[in-house]
């Protein structure tokens, strides 16, 4: 009781109290590296080393920065935030390295003239390519607050875009279908009513559709071809003294030519008549060869003429351009209006 013990000024002399500089905040400076990272890869993206390498770095840089002081609660919550998120995007990208996905399989954009010519094979590999590319990107699933790889935003664009092209596919499919029909109802109507012309022209449609793989109506098909050859040879045989007799007259034409004017016009009549004739049985192309000759000679005078025709109108234009020159230079005149009248009208 008599005794005292000696008293130190202070009980924390020994500890240093001095308040860290907020500019050496080391927390924040992973956090913000975390942030940059994220603002980079939306414009710029990143592959799986880069992203994994900047995951690695910042979580050992986060645990080394605790040598003097703890982060606060929110430095906390947002490393833990963006830590997570970037475990979550390295995990989506090695997924995404490990789909394999090829972008030189990716088909190539069709015009509206292709959708419209376009083979049922062709909607087939669409279909089928479609459906993969869609499986790849579901079994992908890629978060909507990641950003979407560049290759990957490339695949969903070419899905978006294959999906109209097939809608598309699919909707002249089913037009292709109705007109062949059409096509077939119209040639059976046609051939029992004599019209030989327009049933071919008809059957010729509905055969152009099937060999785009249209095979609804192969059976009709057959029997009108079958139909329409006899008709057509019965054709051609009743029409073999007509042609014949067309031919004579191109002969006499080439012999013993008309006027070029009255020449042209009388072979023009001439190829309409063996025209309303109908096409010539598969045997027969030499005639049409033959008459072609002939047409070929008896227009070669009128070349001639039609060719002197347009030279003289070119000298005639000549002419008429020199007299507007001399009647432009006479009225540049500052006295051409005491030149006579008689003159002036010459």
């Amino acid at each position: 009781p008599t005794q005292s013990a000696a008293i130190p000024e202070t009980p924390l002399a020994g500890f240093d109290l001095t308040i860290p500089d907020p500019k050496e905040n080391l927390y924040q400076e992973v956090i913000d590296t975390l942030s940059q990272f994220f603002n980079d890869i939306e414009k710029h993206g990143a592959d799986i080393e880069k992203a994994t390498s900047v995951s690695q770095q910042t979580n050992e840089n986060w645990q080394t920065s605790g040598a003097d002081y703890s982060p606060s609660n929110d430095q906390q919550q947002n490393f833990d935030r963006l830590s997570a998120r970037l475990d979550r995007y390295v995990a989506k990208l090695q997924t995404l390295q490990s789909s394999a996905i090829d972008l030189t399989a990716i088909p190539q954009p069709l015009t509206a003239e292709e959708i419209a010519d376009a083979n049922k094979d062709l909607t087939k590999q669409r279909q089928q390519w479609l459906k993969t590319a869609t499986q790849t990107l579901r079994e992908l699933s890629w978060p909507n607050d990641l950003p979407l790889p560049e290759h990957a935003e490339t695949l969903q664009t070419a899905v978006t875009r294959t999906r109209n092209e097939v809608a598309q596919l699919t909707e002249q499919n089913i037009q292709a279908r109705h007109r062949l029909k059409e096509f077939v109802k119209n040639t059976q109507a046609q051939l029992a009513n004599g019209q030989l012309k327009q049933a071919i022209q008809n059957l010729a449609q509905a055969r152009k559709l099937q060999k785009l793989g249209y095979r609804d109506c192969d059976a009709e098909i057959n029997m009108l071809s079958s139909e329409l050859g006899e008709m057509r040879d019965w054709q051609n045989y009743a029409t073999e003294p007509k042609r014949q007799a067309l031919i004579d007259l191109l002969q006499s034409l080439v012999e013993h030519p008309l006027a070029p004017p009255d020449q042209a016009e009388r072979l023009k009549q001439l190829r309409q008549q063996w025209n309303d004739l109908g096409p010539l049985r598969h045997g027969k192309k030499t005639l049409q060869a033959h008459f072609d000759t002939l047409a070929e000679q008896a227009f070669a005078p009128c070349k001639t003429y039609f060719a002197d025709q347009a030279e003289h109108r070119k000298a005639n234009l000549q002419q008429r351009q020199k007299v507007c020159d001399q009647l432009t230079e006479l009225t540049a005149q500052n006295d051409w209006q005491k030149i006579p009248v008689q003159k002036l009208e010459t």
